[in-house]
This record gives C-alpha cells, sequence and structure tokens, in this order.
C-alpha cells in the first residue's frame, strides 16, 4: 500500500473540503485507481522532498481536454509539519517541476500513520497554506506526534553513515550540526529508484540534484569512479558539478567495502548509452 502526496502552495485556498486542478497526463490514470484512497498534502520546492501538512480522503474527480481536476474531503490539518524525503519516482521525476504529485512508499507509511499524529480542528472556511510548509528534513528522528523520537537505523542510515552524511559528487555534507536533520537521499548504483536494503556498497548517498541526474542517467559512474556526464547535462548543472567537484571523481566512502559496486554501475551506465 502507497499513499500519494499532492503538493499544495502558499496561496493555494485550501479547506474541508476543496479542490486541486492537474495537467492531463498520468494524472487521469491515478485517479482512475485511487478514487476512495486516503492521500497526503504537503509543500515542496526540492523535488522528492516535502513537509506534510494535513491528511484526507481522495473524493472524486473529472477531466477535460487539458486538465484533471481532483476532489477532496475531510482534510484533517497536523499540528506542525512532517518531514519526509521519498526516494523518487520515475513518472514524477519526468515531470520535474518540482513534482505536483509524488508517492510514498510503503516501507515510509509508518512516518504518517494517522495513530501517531496530532491533528488541529478542520478548517471550516477557506484558508491558505502556511508559509512555514516548509519544515526541515528528519534523519533519525520522526516527527510524529509533534514530538521527537528515535527510530531504528536502517538502510539509509548505514549509506548516509558510509559516506559520513557528505554527498560524494559534491561534497556538502547533508545533515545539520546537531546531527538530527538531512536532505540528501539514498539511491540505488543500479536501480536509483527500487534500492531500498541491502550493503552500502548496493547505494551512494547524494543530494537531492545529483540524485535526480543520475537517475536519469545524466551523471553515472564509469569504471575508476569517474563521473561521466551526458552530453543532455544542462549548462547549470554541469557548471555546479565543475565548481563542486573539478576532478569529477566520487568522493569514496573511508571504507573500501563500502566502495560502489562497479559491475552495478556498469549496468546502470549502459543503460543510457554511455
Amino acid at each position: 500500500m502507497t499513499k500519494l502526496i499532492f503538493r499544495i502552495d502558499p496561496g493555494d485556498q485550501v479547506s474541508e473540503a476543496f479542490q486541486l486542478q492537474r495537467p492531463l497526463g498520468h494524472y487521469v490514470e491515478i485517479a482512475a485507481d485511487r478514487i476512495g484512497e486516503e492521500v497526503l498534502f504537503g509543500h515542496s520546492v526540492v523535488p522528492g522532498i516535502w513537509s506534510v501538512l494535513a491528511v484526507g480522503r481522495f473524493a472524486d474527480w473529472r477531466s477535460n481536454d487539458q486538465s484533471v481536476l481532483f476532489g477532496f474531503e475531510n482534510i484533517r490539518w497536523l499540528n506542525e509539519p512532517v518531514a519526509i524525503v521519498t526516494e523518487g519516482d520515475p513518472e514524477s521525476d519526468r515531470l520535474f517541476a518540482p513534482y505536483l504529485l509524488d508517492t510514498l512508499m510503503d516501507d515510509d507509511l509508518a512516518l504518517i500513520s494517522a495513530p501517531d499524529l496530532e491533528f488541529v480542528q478542520p478548517a471550516t472556511t477557506p484558508m491558505s497554506v502556511a508559509a512555514e510548509g516548509q519544515a526541515a528534513f528528519v534523519s533519525d528522528y520522526v516527527l510524529g506526534a509533534a514530538r521527537p523520537c528515535p527510530v531504528t537505523s536502517g538502510f539509509f542510515h548505514s549509506v548516509a553513515e558510509a559516506y559520513n552524511w557528505r554527498c560524494p559528487i559534491s561534497g556538502i555534507r547533508q545533515q545539520s550540526l546537531d546531527g538530527r536533520f538531512h536532505e540528501g537521499v539514498a539511491i540505488g548504483i543500479e536501480e536509483p529508484h527500487a534500492r531500498r536494503a541491502g550493503l552500502p556498497r548496493d547505494a551512494m548517498f547524494v543530494s537531492s540534484s545529483f540524485g535526480f541526474a543520475y537517475r536519469h542517467g545524466l551523471v553515472v559512474l564509469g569504471e575508476d569512479y569517474d563521473l561521466l556526464r551526458h552530453p543532455d547535462l544542462l549548462a547549470e548543472m554541469r557548471m555546479l558539478l565543475e565548481i563542486a567537484n573539478p576532478t569529477a571523481m566520487l568522493r569514496l566512502p573511508g571504507n573500501p567495502a563500502h566502495w560502489p559496486d562497479l559491475d552495478a554501475a556498469g549496468r546502470h551506465r549502459r543503460k543510457f548509452g554511455y
């Protein structure tokens, strides 16, 4: 079971029951399959990084030649935002605007479990989404019930710790000074969208921007941990990469056992014609 996350932005008029208009495309298929389900609403600036603000029910939908109109009801607002980082969704990544819609995977649903959350009273009149929807990103704490509570370290943490919480492409530390918050993502070497378990060598801990680039083959690993760039890599990202990593080499973990699996990197690379 997964949950859909719909983006709501400051200025959106949101009440106990409201509607969102989205462009045509895969949204129509989603509407047909997910009606009646509980969904999440949040704010997102960077693709895959969300501050969840509310929970509601997907009640109905209709479409015309240009867009889909989603209807929601029974909206419950969280007392405080819950921060989550998704591992990326191929269809949502394709739209990269940032995401208007994302998917919270099975293993992460514990972050947004209704019995553990405190809600404010539902709004009875239209209200604008608060700008403070941008919350910090949780690492070894989950903000359920609006209070920090430790969670068991798993695959994500083992990968992040192998890289000392630094993106091996940019070298930028992805963790706050107190160690409680992060904004990096763990992506699989061969299957960046699918890796959710395994050894640290099966994944990398990278910033969201470079995670997006790796998922889509804009940046890949060479045979000697060199960073190969696709001709279609945008000039802005190419410039960022050259400034952050002038040698174009991956910064490897201190433990050689955690170095990325080069066979898996080769299979990923060949998918994009390198």
